[in-house]
């Protein structure tokens, strides 16, 4: 059944859903008209929505949504004002229609663009995102007391978009595009092993990998959909993953601790 959620405005661009335990939605999205980060759900019977973030002239380019095992909101977005341009993290424990519940910070300054968030077991956040200065892929994990980032790829131009899934052993996959031979752009690939990362070109036929999801089945291997710009076709590709020991970063403390 279709819904009209928000209709104040132009409101929808960037979205992001997620289902929590009880199989209600939960929704981010940016309000063009109030230049907004905003967030509705139905965990009310009803749909409720609310501002989580709001500042002149400036664009929430890029907005991922996940849900952990205590039902709580973590989103991580970008904003482009033409200055610091912060990648920014907001989470929410309860009663996310409340805008005062909204917790915010800033994982890194001056990148952010094409984020991608997830969650490990423990309930750690994990974003992979552009960094638009350098034209570099980058990862932040929370660490438990800090943000530890890293440059995954820095050959050329990539990372433009990216999507993020972790491994049943907390890995880190990220499938992402390369332009760095335009006009033509590749689908690439790259997962630690718990002590380095090891790239893949997916598909290098034309113009591939614009837009690309990631996931992950049951016995780790990813599985990519992606947008072939030459042709305007919708594809798919599934790899294998070797066996690996797990990372040295395994979380032990929860996010909301810290």
């Amino acid at each position: 059944v279709d819904q009209i959620v928000d209709s104040a405005g132009r409101v929808g661009k960037y979205t992001s859903l997620a289902l929590d335990s009880n199989g209600k939605a939960h929704i981010s999205y940016h309000d063009y008209l109030n230049d907004s980060l905003k967030y509705e759900t139905n965990i009310y019977d009803s749909w409720v929505n609310a501002p989580v973030d709001r500042s002149i002239s400036v664009c929430f380019n890029s907005i991922s949504l996940a849900i952990d095992s205590l039902d709580k909101v973590h989103i991580s977005y970008w904003i482009f004002n033409g200055s610091n341009n912060p990648l920014r993290y907001t989470w929410c424990g309860s009663d996310c229609g409340n805008t005062t519940n909204w917790h915010k910070e800033i994982v890194d300054i001056g990148v952010g663009g094409r984020t991608s968030l997830a969650l490990d077991s423990s309930d750690k956040v994990h974003i992979s995102y552009f960094d638009n200065t350098n034209q570099d892929l980058k990862y932040a994990r929370w660490t438990g007391s800090i943000w530890a980032i890293m440059t995954v790829d820095s050959l050329g131009s990539v990372g433009y978009f990216t999507s993020i899934a972790l491994d049943s052993n907390g890995y880190p996959h990220i499938s992402y595009y390369d332009w760095s031979t335009p006009p033509d752009g590749d689908l690439k690939y790259v997962v630690h092993d718990g002590s380095s990362w090891t790239v893949e070109t997916v598909d290098s036929m034309d113009d591939v990998g614009r837009v690309n999801s990631l996931a992950l089945d049951s016995a780790d291997h990813p599985h990519i959909s992606y947008w072939d710009y030459t042709s305007r076709n919708l594809k798919y590709a599934r790899g294998t993953l070797p066996t690996v020991t797990p990372p040295p970063w395994t979380p032990t403390t929860s996010r909301e601790s810290s």
